[in-house]
């Protein structure tokens, strides 16, 4: 999968393309933008990071409430306050799978968590008609806990929510 692929190099280095920020992605699909860049980025990572740019643009353009006219539902992360950026899944599972990765448990058994205080994690699920809502959230204490109707979201396995998790330590 191209988001992926570990980076090896740079102040991100040992996070998969899809965990940097949309513009230390941009660099990497176009590195010449910064003429003061000394390291070439391998053509394989560009072009791995030109591809997830262009599927990001598309998640967005879903998000914003295009069509599918392919009738796919698609569950979008989008990731809000420390966090930043948007992946898409073909199911609400495979969305809690990867906040499962984003968010392992440690040797102990516990969870690392976003931060309680100003992250939002969102899973929305937008229909083929551009139609969406949230069916998962994570929101932090600078956020409205009841904005959406929703409880904050529990990830598999868990017996208490992420934000309960995270004010617990």
């Amino acid at each position: 999968m191209t988001g992926e692929q570990t980076l090896t190099f740079g102040k991100y280095a040992g996070k998969t393309l899809s965990q940097v920020p949309e513009d230390y992605l941009r660099w990497l699909a176009n590195p010449e933008f910064k003429t003061e860049s000394k390291f070439r980025v391998p053509a394989e990572i560009q072009e791995a990071a030109k591809q997830l740019l262009g599927a990001t643009t598309w998640v967005k353009n879903r998000l914003r409430g295009d069509v599918d006219p392919g009738g796919q539902t698609l569950y979008v992360i989008e990731r809000l306050g420390d966090l930043e950026g948007l992946t898409g899944h073909e199911s609400l599972e495979a969305a809690l799978a990867q906040l499962c990765i984003e968010y392992p448990r440690d040797p102990s058994g516990e969870r690392r968590t976003p931060d309680p205080e100003d992250d939002r994690i969102l899973i929305w699920e937008v229909l083929p008609s551009g139609h969406k809502k949230v069916m998962w959230h994570f929101s932090g204490w600078h956020y409205d806990v009841n904005e959406f109707g929703l409880e904050q979201g529990s990830l598999p396995g868990d017996s208490w929510p992420l934000y309960t998790l995270a004010m617990s330590y």
